[in-house]
């Protein structure tokens, strides 16, 4: 549960995978279900809001999550492109990435 596949991380809080990690009693406002960190509740689908955020730290989450998996995307393909003998490329791809990363964050 901690390790949070990249297709799926807009569907976690990571505020509220912290508050899990050290114990906390989380449930949802309105069903009452046990909640683990999740941004929607498993059981009646309401958009969980953890103490501490706010809509833009949300956003953010969301944002990072599609950076990661444009970044496992831009991974596979330099993966592919060091198979096919063209390592440079691979490691262009590479450094495109990091240079995205810091101008978006």
């Amino acid at each position: 549960m901690w390790n949070v596949k990249t297709d799926q991380m807009d569907q976690w809080s990571v505020v509220g995978v912290e508050y899990a990690k050290r114990g906390a009693d989380i449930h949802c406002p309105t069903c009452g279900a046990e909640l683990r960190g999740q941004r929607y509740c498993p059981n009646c689908g309401t958009k969980i809001m953890y103490e501490g955020e706010t809509e833009k730290s949300i956003k953010t989450d969301e944002r990072l999550a599609t950076l990661a998996r444009g970044g496992e995307k831009m991974s596979a393909a330099g993966d592919s492109l060091s198979r096919t003998g063209c390592q440079t490329m691979g490691c262009v791809g590479f450094i495109i990435l990091i240079f995205l990363l810091f101008l978006l964050l």
